[in-house]
């Protein structure tokens, strides 16, 4: 066991509480109501083998929650063992990744300092029936000179939402 050194948060991002996803017995996704399909995403997300593992343990709802010092996590309700962390356990994630997923390593190096500023409820439901609440609280989204969006700064993934030439047009134009 490893002990943390109780720090504040410098500034609190969110609060986010993320809950309305569900899994159904299919293993579709909805979240807030919406299915996978209405979000641009297509199949199954979870496979029959991980849906049986879960309803095998009893796991009907997951939740997540965020605070300056740890991860608190619950199951069906009842809290399970938490995550401790200090920024100096943070610090040393990055290079632990950087050994067997490089590829994870500068995303991480981006999002773990927000992570103890980061306010998050997150609910996952595995019967189909959505727990918790969805609401959002101002995110800043940027879209990057490549044409990917980044929140918080952190990159929201590699593929350009907006093509390189209108990015050129825009850019050429001023538009910020």
């Amino acid at each position: 066991e490893t002990t943390a050194t109780p720090e504040e948060a410098e500034s609190v991002i969110g609060p986010f509480q993320l809950g309305g996803i569900a899994f159904d017995e299919s293993g579709n996704l909805s979240i807030g109501g919406l299915s996978a399909s209405a979000l641009g995403m297509n199949g199954p997300l979870l496979d029959a083998n991980t849906l049986g593992m879960l309803q095998s343990y009893g796991i009907e709802n997951l939740q997540i929650q965020t605070e300056p010092n740890g991860i608190n996590l619950s199951m069906n309700g009842r809290p399970l063992p938490s995550i401790t962390y200090d920024s100096a356990a943070l610090a040393n994630v990055v290079p632990v990744v950087q050994g067997f997923a490089p590829e994870l390593a500068p995303t991480l190096e981006s999002a773990l300092p927000m992570l103890q500023n980061a306010a998050l409820d997150v609910a996952v439901s595995f019967t189909g029936e959505p727990v918790g609440e969805l609401a959002l609280s101002d995110l800043p989204v940027a879209l990057n000179e490549d044409g990917t969006v980044s929140v918080f700064g952190v990159s929201a993934g590699s593929t350009p939402l907006v093509p390189a030439d209108l990015m050129a047009q825009l850019q050429a134009t001023g538009v910020q």
